[in-house]
């Protein structure tokens, strides 16, 4: 059952979003995936789409995942964008079925009476005392053509779907597959729209699968061989395995192969635990289904729940290409690694032609895979909340991510240059350029014409530097070198902690929380607290310290340019943080007297420790 065509208005953050669902040359549908912040509206386009759909199959089904008569998704005037006094969806299926929904913050005759109808051509459907509307119609009135959803995959995969793993519940390793129950009353259904977890249905399905593979479709002789004494006797000897449920056996192998290599099968295991499995090259390869780690977990759900939902249509098919329907997929990237995103999850999608993907991500690494699998033009990546369609290049994620590889390739490139260039001062790495500059300024100052004994390079940011740091070659290059990271005492107390194979040097914060690399002569320490700004950071606090170099100047400083603000916390209390350009007030720090900067001595200090170990 394929989406046509969508029009939203003044929803939550989407102002005007009309959508014409692509189709290749072939009448398959393209995938279209949508992408944008958190808040861009993309989830609340998915929920009409799936409340369409549990709407629709509320006519046929009596036991649908809603009640008849109550829908998926909230109607409420919450949803009306701020400022706008209305929204209104439509959206237009396959052989003419639609839905339509209004949602006012006034009763209709209001609108009409003050002259504020909207210029739709759809609101002279909805009656003049309705706030609010639902409509849905085909072209057999208002019930849609049972066949059209019988004979097709409708499925959502909403954000929080999930298989716990065999380590949280040890009836998950164990769990025995069991046959079906297959309702057989005509207006009741086993298939659900929205797939939050699966395999204790899947298991018992691909048991059925299994077992009626062997039982059923082995198609054998009987050959007479004669023994030494010219008796003959007769024996079934296999010629092929054929039917329906070798066919789905074979591709749901083919999706195995996808993940796990070539020659991988689904096995069952004996009746006494009777554990669906994984062989490859005919071993044991995964003891089961729930033993897989979570990433893989979704992946298998997604394709087995595909192909289960079709197979339970009744409908003959022989390889994934005949499987038709929609499927809805938010955040499609969800607990898969980069390498999954950008090589196999489109060559999963790609295994199904007929099947209209609706996703959504914010995975740069899943553009690039489309791209490499589907071509630039076999897909459509929708930014929201405008509904432009971009290219994978203009994705804001992918230039955010591009920007920090590229900083990053950056920084380490230049890192290496700098152990070359001069080999035997020491490196100190800090997170930006306006604080190489407040050091170099404050080194000036206190220390007059005195040769700095140390190199200062300029991070990029906390990432960067953490990352370096835990970089296994860059320490195996560095491993002769002294090495000194200074990071503020903020949100980066987080990347300090996180080194895990430095061990604690100095607890003492004044001085500055210092910790060194348990082989080499590596450092990493954060900015020493001065008294006066001892309520703004601690241990104790972590991460919630706030404590920038700027913060180092004494108020009266910060205060000639307007370059502080105060912010109030619970009770009596409050913190000074650094407001305006960074970069300006350190290139105007040169100007700074000597007993400015007394409150960066103390990091002077702390690296001439280091560096005289």
């Amino acid at each position: 059952m394929y989406l046509k065509k969508l029009h939203l208005e003044n929803v939550g953050p989407i102002d005007k979003l009309k959508i014409e669902l692509p189709f290749n040359e072939d009448t398959t549908p393209t995938p279209i995936i949508m992408v944008g912040e958190n808040g861009s509206g993309k989830s609340i386009v998915l929920s009409f789409i799936v409340n369409a759909l549990i709407i629709f199959r509320q006519q046929i089904y009596e036991n649908t995942e809603v009640e008849r008569g109550k829908a998926y998704k909230f109607r409420n005037p919450i949803y009306i964008k701020t400022g706008k006094e209305y929204y209104f969806a439509k959206l237009e299926f396959e052989e003419n079925n639609e839905y339509l929904e209004w949602q006012l913050n006034a009763r209709k005759s209001d609108f009409e009476k003050n002259g504020r109808s909207p210029k739709i051509k759809d609101w002279e459907k909805m009656p003049s005392d309705n706030m609010e509307y639902l409509y849905f119609s085909s072209i057999q009135g208002n019930v849609v053509k049972e066949e059209l959803l019988e004979k097709n995959v409708c499925l959502y995969f909403p954000p929080n779907r999930f298989e716990e793993p065999a380590w949280l519940n040890e009836k998950n390793l164990t769990s025995k597959a069991g046959f079906q129950d297959i309702s057989k009353v005509k207006s009741v259904t086993d298939r659900n729209v929205i797939i939050h977890s699966g395999f204790d249905k899947i298991k018992n399905w691909l048991l059925d699968i299994i077992l009626d593979s062997l039982a059923f479709e082995r198609k054998t002789q009987k050959i007479s061989i004669k023994d030494l004494f010219n008796n003959d006797h007769i024996f079934d000897v296999l010629q092929e395995t054929l039917g329906q449920n070798t066919h789905i056996l074979s591709v749901i192998n083919k999706t195995l192969s996808l993940l796990f290599g070539d020659n991988t099968e689904l096995r069952i295991t004996a009746k006494e635990n009777r554990v669906v499995c994984i062989h490859k090259n005919g071993k044991p390869f995964i003891p089961s289904l729930f033993s897989l780690s979570s990433g893989e977990s979704l992946l298998l759900l997604m394709c087995f729940a595909i192909i289960r939902d079709f197979s339970l249509t009744l409908t003959k098919f022989e390889t994934t290409q005949d499987i038709r329907g929609i499927v809805i997929i938010d955040e499609i990237d969800i607990h898969l690694h980069t390498i999954v995103l950008r090589d196999i999850l489109p060559k999963l999608l790609k295994l199904f032609p007929k099947i209209q993907f609706i996703l959504t991500t914010h995975s740069p690494m899943f553009l690039l895979g489309m791209d490499k699998y589907y071509g630039m033009e076999g897909y459509k990546i929708i930014e929201m909340p405008y509904g432009n369609i971009i290219s994978s290049e203009r994705f804001k994620e992918f230039e955010t991510a591009f920007r920090f590889f590229r900083e990053t390739a950056t920084f380490e490139r230049e890192v290496i240059e700098a152990l070359k260039k001069d080999s035997l001062k020491p490196v100190l790495f800090v997170e930006g350029e306006s604080d190489e500059k407040l050091l170099k300024s404050a080194w000036k100052k206190l220390y007059d014409n005195k040769e700095m004994p140390f190199i200062i390079k300029n991070g990029y940011s906390r990432s960067h530097i953490s990352v370096i740091l835990r970089d296994t070659e860059f320490v195996e290059k560095a491993k002769k070198k002294i090495i000194i990271s200074m990071f503020d005492f903020d949100e980066a107390f987080s990347d300090w902690q996180g080194l895990k194979e430095y061990e604690s040097y100095l607890d003492d914060e004044p001085k500055g929380l210092t910790k060194k690399h348990k082989s080499y002569k590596h450092y990493s320490f954060l900015l020493p607290i001065p008294i006066f700004r001892k309520e703004q950071a601690s241990k104790a606090f972590a991460n919630s310290s706030c404590l920038t170099i700027e913060l180092l100047f004494k108020d009266e400083i910060l205060d000639l340019r307007d370059n502080k603000e105060e912010k109030l916390l619970p009770g009596d209390g409050k913190i000074t943080k650094f407001k305006g350009d960074k970069m300006g007030f350190a290139e105007r720090s040169s100007n700074f007297s000597k007993e400015d900067f007394i409150y960066f001595e103390p990091i002077f200090i702390l690296i001439e420790e280091l560096i005289s170990l």
